[in-house]
């Protein structure tokens, strides 16, 4: 067993933040949540530093964004580094899960309808989840309309994706209407506030996701800059822009969508009985009242302290203590040498 002591553990719901102690069993869930509690076991002083859940990456590309960041392909031989890259940079950010290159459908201009056909029969025989990354540009819609004199999403429902454990990627520029088809199926979407601005893609209207009660995540994407804080900084100010309404969306809005962790199949809250998964960020000493935004508007990767999976430190203060992982700086060197040589 352990004990984290002196942790202001945050409910995102509530948007308070209470000094308490964590008992985390071998089992690697919480077992009690309180006061000064009593155990016989390793302690680990959180020093009065905000205790929140762990992000969740929730649709990444390793190998896309190693070539993306160093502006050259990767190689079978530099795979793992990147997964490893791309790992540890989660893991600095404060996430402790990710799904990084899953199985993904996009440009389904490019396809004809029999592959297509056989894709969605794959799928169904697998039963896979995949991820749809669709719907980003209007040349992208516009190419199906004239190809199928239907909308991409009515095409996708055709051709019976929907019908599989899909997941939307993006959706910037879907309407409502087609919005609605994705909901028929209870599609939930990730969005990828970093890659869509490094592109410049249309943002997507994250106002209509939420009328329609969509079920929203946030990934990386194609890109190896992961910082959560400034994914919902991204999310929050665009959305503002787009409404011209302050009260668009909230900080708590961002910081559910950030840790939402539906895919995973648990439930990502610092409650007795859950899995011990969170992140343990840095708390100014005359920080503002209002907890959630202090979170979101004042903090960076920088400020994450520690990120626990299951009670285990798998990084403390920017060093990686996983035993089977070798440290950060190690991985970033060794990818530029092999990268140099090719």
């Amino acid at each position: 067993m352990k004990i984290f002591r002196n942790g202001y553990i945050v409910d995102i719901e509530s948007g308070t933040a209470k000094l308490a102690d964590i008992l985390v069993g071998d089992d690697g869930k919480i077992k009690e949540i309180g006061k000064k509690l009593k155990a016989d076991c390793k302690e680990v002083d959180l020093e009065e530093n905000y205790v929140m859940p762990a992000f969740v990456n929730s649709y990444c590309n390793s190998d896309l964004a190693v070539s993306n960041s160093f502006e050259c392909g990767v190689g079978k031989d530099l795979q793992e580094l990147a997964r490893q890259l791309v790992f540890v940079k989660n893991l600095l950010s404060g996430a402790v899960f990710l799904n990084d290159k899953p199985k993904t459908i996009e440009k389904i201009e490019d396809y004809s309808e029999s592959e297509l056909s056989k894709m969605s029969e794959n799928f169904a025989k697998t039963k896979e989840r995949f991820f749809a990354k669709v719907g980003l540009d209007l040349f992208e819609l516009g190419a199906i309309d004239k190809q199928y004199k239907k909308s991409l999403a009515e095409v996708l429902e055709e051709f019976g994706f929907l019908d599989r454990d899909c997941v939307l990627v993006g959706g910037n520029c879907f309407e409502k209407d087609e919005l609605k088809i994705f909901k028929r199926y209870d599609t939930p979407i990730v969005l990828t506030p970093n890659e869509d601005g490094r592109v410049g893609r249309r943002m997507t209207n994250i106002n209509a996701l939420r009328f329609l009660d969509f079920d929203i995540m946030l990934g990386s994407g194609d890109y190896s800059e992961i910082d959560f804080f400034a994914f919902m900084r991204q999310l929050i100010l665009g959305q503002r822009q787009l409404f011209e309404d302050s009260k668009i969306l909230s900080e708590k809005d961002a910081l559910n969508m950030a840790c939402n962790s539906s895919l995973m199949g648990f439930e990502n809250k610092i409650k007795v009985g859950n899995l011990a998964h969170f992140a343990v960020v840095a708390k100014e000493q005359f920080g503002q009242k209002d907890v959630l935004k202090e979170i979101v508007w004042r903090k960076n990767k920088k400020d994450v302290l520690m990120t626990i999976f299951k009670g285990e430190i798998l990084q403390k203060s920017g060093k990686i203590l996983m035993k089977n992982l070798p440290q950060y700086d190690k991985i970033i060197s060794e990818i530029q040498q092999r990268l140099r040589r090719n």
